[in-house]
């Protein structure tokens, strides 16, 4: 990986911490593409901002969309036949029998058990704690200081909002929404917006 430049995806605020992470790694960032025409030709964290989404390089180089919207995110991955990588900060502690596909993000301080999966082009944010067995599906944000216990279910593009927690053995359906500071005791179905202690849906999405 080492040997091919790394291109970004989104010059949000969300990418700022991609684009952190991976220096920690010491690897080199070769520029960010991004649709916002305002943002052409300016830097973010010292990476240049090369053009629009549809002008990314196919044959050479690795990619990581750091856009935080999962719906957005799903829909580049989608439409691009590329190189996307799986980043992992080194501060962040990751059991040996976890697996994580590419295009997902680990930042610091995240906790990932045993024997959990992790789906593509996820994002596992900030201190985070993922207990064994839990199964995290493609497109899926775990927002800074979650905890999930063992077992928790979490579908494909399902959002866990900031300082939530999941008991143990939950299915969080996909694409539904829980709100920051959540407490999750039972089955939240798919696409639905839920929120509270406990946590009870508010409407479909």
């Amino acid at each position: 990986m080492v040997e091919k430049s790394i291109y970004i995806i989104g010059a949000g605020g969300h990418a700022k911490v991609v684009i952190s992470t991976i220096k920690v790694l010491g690897l080199h960032i070769a520029g960010i593409y991004d649709d916002d025409i305002n943002k052409r030709g300016k830097y973010l964290l010292d990476i240049p901002i090369l053009g629009p989404i549809s002008w990314l390089d196919r044959e050479n180089g690795y990619f990581v969309v750091a856009i935080g919207d999962n719906k957005k995110r799903k829909q580049i991955a989608d439409s691009y036949n590329i190189n996307f990588i799986k980043v992992i900060h080194p501060k962040s502690f990751v059991v040996n029998t976890v697996q994580i596909e590419d295009g997902t993000v680990v930042f610091a301080g995240a906790i990932i058990q045993a024997n959990t999966t992790i789906g593509k082009h996820s994002i596992i944010n900030t201190g985070c704690s993922i207990d064994h067995d839990c199964e995290i599906g493609e497109f899926c944000h775990i927002s800074p200081g979650v905890n999930l216990a063992g077992g928790v279910k979490v579908k494909e593009g399902a959002f866990i909002g900031i300082g939530s927690c999941v008991i143990p053995n939950i299915e969080i359906g996909e694409w539904s929404q829980i709100g920051a500071g959540s407490v999750v005791v039972n089955d939240i179905p798919p696409r639905v917006l839920a929120y509270g202690n406990p946590a009870r849906v508010i409407r479909n999405l």
